[in-house]
């Protein structure tokens, strides 16, 4: 799993498989971002996982993460083994999310100041 953003419209795009086709946007190449899964900041990026009968949890961090204009999770993905889903936030940094007959193998969050973040689910 790989994510690319364009520098110009922040456009974000991802590619299941591996490939070395360049991809591009707003006539311009798009970078790959790279992804962290050690939070080494003072707030807290790494998605909080919980399971409740066919629903998951997702919550942002140990503590609130905050989702002022300036600094805030975007968006969350979640990888499936076949596929997988974006969901945008709006005001908090939470989500939950009908992963009935899905597996799920990771889910990733993105901060606008401190980039992508993921977490591998056991």
């Amino acid at each position: 799993m790989k994510f690319y953003k364009c520098s110009k419209c922040s456009g974000i795009l991802f590619k299941l498989k591996s490939s070395n086709n360049k991809i591009s946007c707003c006539n311009e190449e798009m970078q790959e971002v790279s992804v962290n899964n050690i939070d080494h900041s003072n707030e807290k990026h790494l998605p909080q996982i919980s399971f409740s009968n066919n629903l998951m949890n997702v919550s942002i961090g140990s503590i609130t993460h905050p989702m002022t204009t300036d600094h805030l999770i975007e968006w969350v993905f979640v990888e499936y083994g076949n596929g997988g889903e974006f969901v945008y936030l709006n005001s908090e940094p939470f989500v939950t999310i009908n992963v009935l007959g899905k597996v799920v193998k990771n889910v990733y969050s993105y901060c606008n100041q401190h980039g992508l973040w993921v977490k591998e689910v056991k």
